[in-house]
């Protein structure tokens, strides 16, 4: 993804973030997380959670238990990913991600951060599907989770859930991230990731 377009999703809202980090760091061909191998996931890696407490940034999340905490990019809370790499050779590592966004609230209800991060999303992306939007209540506060199919670029159909939550006056993004032909093997991992966020 360009700066440009980086630099114009920012300015539409946090939620927006959340798709621009795993597309900038996927399809590096010095990927910043792969180890040039490709390992299988196993099924222990769906099943047995672990969790995340990030005390400073105020939020809690269960990740699968072979999942791991990478380097936080600029502009995010934390950023974790699947510990099995899928590297698709001359493009990069296309293995599962989670990443969690944070900023100051921008819109003046959920479902205007939802329109909003759909429409920009959408004309950032080629070939988007609107695959579902379900509400949903993280921490007592109404929440939006959206799973989303597009490409971006010479990205490889891509599969995003994306759950949306404001609280005190903070906008909340968590994306997890994977390959679409990986998706039914990695969608109830990532969603369950996704819905125990406590902040």
């Amino acid at each position: 993804m360009s700066f440009t377009i980086m630099k114009t999703l920012k300015t539409i809202g946090v939620i927006s973030l959340a798709i621009i980090v795993p597309l900038s760091l996927w399809g590096a061909k010095n990927s910043l997380f792969g180890s040039g191998k490709t390992s299988p996931a196993t099924s222990h890696e769906a099943t047995t959670p672990t969790q995340y407490v990030d005390s400073q940034a105020g939020f809690k999340i269960t990740l699968p238990k072979a999942w791991e905490k990478v380097d936080t990019q600029a502009g995010n809370l934390a950023d974790f990913k699947a510990s099995s790499s899928i590297i698709i050779p001359g493009t990069g590592d296309y293995s599962p991600y989670i990443d969690i966004v944070s900023a100051p609230a921008q819109f003046p209800s959920l479902g205007a951060l939802v329109s909003a991060d759909v429409s920009s999303i959408s004309l950032q992306t080629i070939n988007f599907l609107n695959i579902s939007s379900t509400p949903e209540t993280i921490d007592g506060q109404p929440a939006s989770l959206l799973v989303y199919s597009f490409r971006q670029g010479e990205t490889p159909p891509l599969t995003n859930a994306q759950l949306i939550v404001v609280k005190n006056d903070t906008e909340y993004g968590i994306t997890g991230m994977s390959l679409t032909s990986d998706w039914p093997r990695y969608r109830g991992a990532i969603q369950e990731a996704l819905l125990s966020l406590q902040i």
